[in-house]
């Protein structure tokens, strides 16, 4: 019985000490490093799957906010709808600080382009046919949007990570006053 009574406080006193026991953050939230970002992405339900030469996948989701654009068809990247988070939720996008090998890390912007482009476009209200009409290059926008099963692309070129567009929480009607940057 004395054993089974030591048995009980030792546990409740190794769980107490582990309950104490909380994580301190040494740099601002809108500072995105591999260190901080690994952290919240377990905290927003995406993790790691698997991975190979070209691709690592992720499985959950993550609610970002951000520009939502997209480029005239006939340019790079054109008619493409993508997303760029902004520096308040940057930090959610997978950026692995070994992914090309030890401290050769993706430094790439938090940027991503939808893998349901035509169901992303009719969520975002967008009609390609309509839109990129005459001297129009490019539409944009603001959106808090929540996506899943997220996919970095590890090649090296312009490429662009992936994920699909689950819903749109917040977004602002998108403009077509901008010009190709990117």
């Amino acid at each position: 019985m004395k054993k089974l009574i030591f048995l009980c406080v030792f546990a409740v006193l190794m769980l107490a000490g582990c309950a104490q026991t909380t994580p301190v953050l040494t740099q601002k939230p809108e500072t995105v490093t591999p260190e901080v970002q690994t952290d919240k992405i377990a905290e927003q339900n995406l993790a790691k799957i698997s991975e190979n030469d070209t691709f690592v996948y992720y499985k959950g989701t993550i609610t970002v906010k951000g520009e939502y654009s997209e480029y005239k068809p006939d340019t790079i990247f054109g008619g493409m709808l993508c997303f760029y988070a902004n520096k308040e939720t940057a930090y959610l996008i997978p950026r692995d600080p070994n992914l090309y090998g030890k401290d050769n890390g993706d430094t790439r912007a938090p940027r991503f382009c939808f893998d349901n482009q035509q169901e992303a476009k009719k969520m975002f209200g967008i009609n390609d046919a309509n839109i990129f009409k005459g001297a129009v290059e490019c539409l944009k926008g603001t959106a808090e949007i929540e996506v899943s099963n997220y996919t970095v692309n590890k090649k090296e070129s312009a490429v662009r990570d992936s994920a699909k567009l689950e819903k749109i929480i917040t977004k602002e009607a998108f403009s077509t006053d901008c010009k190709l940057t990117d």
